[in-house]
């Protein structure tokens, strides 16, 4: 029992330090940091995994076509447009007006994208961090932006999108998606642990233990294997767009995970999921058990292996702060 309390308070110390490196957002990066990050934005590979990804583009595009009535005659802020693949969807459902602003080169390319579908006299594009840009109205009916990052929050633009909804949103106007929960999961999964843990041991011929705690500190981002999955899920917190601030972004949680078989729990998996709350609601998630979207799900290392039976319950305390 002992050395069980001693791996769980260990456990529970990589994963802090974890979910620490896993958080950032964008307006925690220095200067120069935040032009790696938009640059990171122009080239066309990581647009044609975030536009080949039909859980997401099509909850977008279902969230706003099966929603019409929300977009006919409306003015539409979508921030970080990257292709401006929602801002055409607004205009297709009826939208007067889209201002679409990103900081990225991409946005030039948007800008030939949307005059190759004739949209060019409906969507505004204005290159720049919404934080920064003078856009052309002083507020508007919805905000639309796909702001997530991995595990909803490493590298998101929540900020941002706080940000504007608080200085640019009308009264009663609509943000999407609406709401975001936060999910962790205990997977069993030996080979993978291996080779974060198990690998230093040997290093052809030679010790590299150092090397351990460094690869524990490390969150990866993967698909686990659903049939590797070994415990309940659990949400462990909720950011509802509509309402929260930037302070959201700082929680605790005790949760419990209660085993679903006899396994020794290697990894605790995190993921998300998004809701459209509309008329026509719209959601998804990134869940191991559902369908593969380019989010991936976020694994985090535990140092050992936890044996957990069917039935006995984990325990845990979890910080989230940035």
């Amino acid at each position: 029992v002992k050395r069980k309390d001693e791996q769980i308070q260990k456990f529970r110390s990589i994963l802090g330090e974890q979910i620490r490196f896993c958080e950032r957002t964008v307006s925690d990066k220095r200067e120069s940091e935040d032009a790696s990050y938009f640059n990171s934005y122009f080239n066309a590979h990581i647009h044609y995994e975030m536009l080949s990804d039909q859980v997401r583009t099509m909850a977008f595009k279902n969230a706003i076509m099966n929603n019409r009535k929300n977009f006919l005659f409306k003015k539409v802020l979508d921030i970080g447009c990257g292709t401006g693949i929602l801002s055409m969807f607004a205009v297709s459902a009826g939208a007067d007006k889209v201002v679409a602003v990103d900081n990225a080169e991409i946005l030039y390319h948007a800008m030939d994208i949307a005059r190759e579908n004739d949209f060019h006299d409906k969507v505004i594009f204005i290159k720049g961090r919404i934080e920064d840009a003078l856009v052309p109205f002083h507020k508007f009916d919805v905000i639309i932006s796909e702001w997530m990052g991995y595990f909803l929050l490493f590298e998101s633009m929540l900020d941002s999108v706080i940000y504007a909804r608080d200085k640019l949103l009308a009264t009663g106007g609509i943000m999407l998606p609406s709401e975001c929960n936060m999910y962790i999961i205990g997977a069993s999964d030996p080979e993978r642990h291996n080779c974060t843990v198990k690998f230093w041991e040997n290093v052809n011929g030679y010790k590299m233990t150092t090397m351990i705690n460094l690869s524990l500190q490390e969150a990866n981002i993967d698909f686990m294997n659903e049939n590797y999955l070994s415990t309940t899920s659990y949400r462990i917190h909720t950011i509802n767009v509509n309402s929260c601030s930037v302070h959201d972004t700082l929680f605790t949680s005790h949760f419990t995970l209660i085993g679903l078989r006899d396994s020794k729990v290697t990894h605790i998996v995190g993921y998300f999921d998004a809701i459209f709350s509309l008329p026509f609601q719209v959601m998804f998630t990134t869940s191991p058990t559902a369908p593969a979207t380019h989010w991936k799900q976020t694994i985090f290392c535990l140092p050992e292996p936890i044996h957990l039976k069917d039935g006995i319950r984990l325990f845990l305390y979890l910080l989230f702060y940035i």
